[in-house]
């Protein structure tokens, strides 16, 4: 009687987890397509706190997501891909948000938005190429964001700026260690 207790529960804990994925799933295609409504995003985020392993079901989801931020032709599509995307989290954020910062076709509202949440979150190796790497509008988005933000992890990176051959660039990487150290580390 207790093993068929212990299976019927575990049966149950299995039909429960699957039916969360599936409205994660539903949940997700809907906020990619525009559909979703107003609390869409903020189920999807207590649905990953509270189901183990929600993130690994939702990993073909996620990548969807990405390749539709990639992929947009519109910053209304691209900015549904990149909330779906934050909302789980991924292992991949950061590498998602900072190709978002760099998009040559996304507005530089998409691209401010990617580029502050890159620097909130931590990892954000992605971010600093780009302040290092990226064209001159992407460096200046990013060095606002970090300027914004003032992650510590991200000083080496911006006495790298402080080079810059921009001058928007150079401030927003001085305000930022600014804000770091409360130090000024040569800005000219």
């Amino acid at each position: 009687e207790y093993r068929d207790a212990l299976a019927k529960a575990e049966a149950r804990l299995e039909t429960a987890g699957v039916e969360v994925a599936e409205e994660a799933r539903r949940l997700l295609a809907a906020v990619l397509d525009g559909t979703a409504g107003s609390g869409a995003l903020a189920r999807l985020r207590e649905m990953r706190g509270s189901t183990t392993g929600l993130a690994g079901l939702l990993e073909e989801d996620l990548r969807r997501a990405e390749a539709a931020l990639r992929e947009a032709t519109d910053d209304a599509t691209r900015a549904r891909a990149l909330k779906a995307i934050l909302s789980l989290e991924p292992a991949w954020l950061q590498e998602a948000l900072a190709a978002a910062v760099a998009h040559p076709d996304a507005g530089p509202g998409l691209r401010t938005f990617a580029a502050r949440s890159a620097a909130r979150r931590p990892g954000h190796e992605h971010l600093l190429e780009r302040l290092e790497k990226g064209d001159l509008e992407t460096r200046r988005i990013v060095a606002r964001a970090l300027a914004e933000t003032r992650p510590p992890d991200a000083a080496r990176a911006l006495l790298g700026a402080l080079e810059d051959e921009d001058g928007e660039v150079r401030l927003q990487a001085f305000l930022a260690l600014h804000g770091i150290t409360g130090k000024e580390l040569g800005y000219d």
